[in-house]
């Protein structure tokens, strides 16, 4: 079996396929393994954590000290997280057995009667032909930004670290004071659990 995309979904079924005894292999087309949106949380979860451990460290105006921290250390608290949880992914893969192709991959279609699908890997120096059985496509999400919020048909104007959508969060430079978080998925209960623990007043809807 080949999975295209190494984000949670697609670890997942590849590490629970190669438990099952397949033989499996997975395409990411970046260097970085591990999924956008899982990752991006993640990786701001770990930075918070070490920001409030160095808060209580420090003592005085909690709010301030955060603000002051945040703005200073987030950014690269946040990509060595990134880094360190990518590389996490790559090693449970690895140790589960599945190989790892970097590359974009095309699927070719088989031939009439013919049982296995070809795959093809490419980087900018060749190609790799894969052979499989089973593909399975894992290749991430983006964030629905609609331009009403139903049902009142309010329009929304997405604007600049006012009105952000997930993946935007972990771009912030500032904490906001107040929040307010549309959507109850496992994400926005995420966020919403780390903004709180930063002193931010969050809303959930």
């Amino acid at each position: 079996m080949i999975v295209l995309g190494s984000g949670p979904g697609g670890e997942s079924v590849a590490i629970q396929a190669a438990k099952l005894g397949a033989k499996v292999a997975v395409v990411e087309k970046k260097m970085v393994f591990g999924g956008p949106t899982g990752l991006s949380s993640k990786a701001v979860r770990e930075a918070t954590k070490r920001i409030t451990l160095a808060i209580d460290q420090i003592g005085g105006d909690r709010r301030r000290q955060i603000n002051g921290l945040w703005k200073r250390r987030f950014p690269v608290l946040n990509t060595e997280a990134e880094a360190w949880q990518a590389q996490e992914t790559r090693q449970r893969l690895l140790q589960a057995g599945i190989d790892l192709y970097i590359g974009e991959a095309e699927l070719i279609g088989a031939s009439k009667g013919v049982t296995r699908a070809i795959l093809q890997v490419c980087r900018p120096t060749c190609c790799i032909p894969l052979e499989t059985f089973h593909v399975v496509i894992s290749t991430g999400s983006k964030a629905h930004k609609p331009s009403q919020l139903h049902p009142g048909n309010v329009p929304i104007s997405f604007l600049k670290n006012k009105v952000i959508d997930t993946t935007e969060i972990s771009t912030l430079t500032e904490l906001p004071k107040s929040v307010v978080i549309i959507g109850g998925g496992v994400i926005a209960v995420e966020y919403a659990t780390v903004l709180a623990e930063l002193s931010v007043g969050v809303t959930l809807i």
